[in-house]
């Protein structure tokens, strides 16, 4: 069944009883039942994203960069190396895993706006780092396999 658009959207949300949403709106999204795996054909923003305002631009733009990275830490391609299956430096681990990725120099280093940098060091620290193209940097750090410490805490 289709129906016109109208003036007034509602949406029934479900498991969020109790919860009221007031405007103003910075964005709202749909998003698809498609993988969210690290290097989806698809990306990481949903299906349909649309920015009321410059804040929820901002937000969407950033919530793609910081999945690219939790994404990533996630992926079945990753595990040997975050895992430390396979002994690589950061160059090998960037070849193995596309053209997308990087080899940084050091962990505090960024990569260029559109890449994926990864840095390995001793005991399988590894740093996984991207910058949006809002200038924001993010990084996600492992130690032995495990997230140590991050800036993705709002996505």
């Amino acid at each position: 069944m289709t129906r016109d658009y109208g003036l007034v959207i509602r949406a029934q949300l479900g498991g969020l009883r109790g919860t009221s949403f007031l405007p103003p709106y910075d964005g709202c999204t749909l998003t698809g039942m498609y993988g969210h795996t690290w290097n989806d054909w698809h990306g990481t923003h949903d299906a349909v994203e649309v920015a009321l305002t410059p804040r929820g631009r901002r937000y969407f733009i950033e919530r793609a960069v910081a999945r690219d990275l939790q994404w990533l830490a996630r992926a079945r391609v990753f595990y040997d190396i975050r895992y430390g299956v396979v002994k690589v430096g950061a160059a090998a681990a960037a070849k193995r895993l596309g053209s997308h990725v990087v080899a940084l120099t050091d962990p505090h280093a960024t990569p260029p706006t559109g890449r994926l940098g990864i840095w390995i060091g001793p005991s399988r620290r590894i740093v996984l780092v991207e910058q949006a193209p809002t200038g924001r940097r993010f990084f996600l750090e492992l130690r032995r396999g495990v997230i140590y410490r991050s800036s993705l805490g709002e996505f």
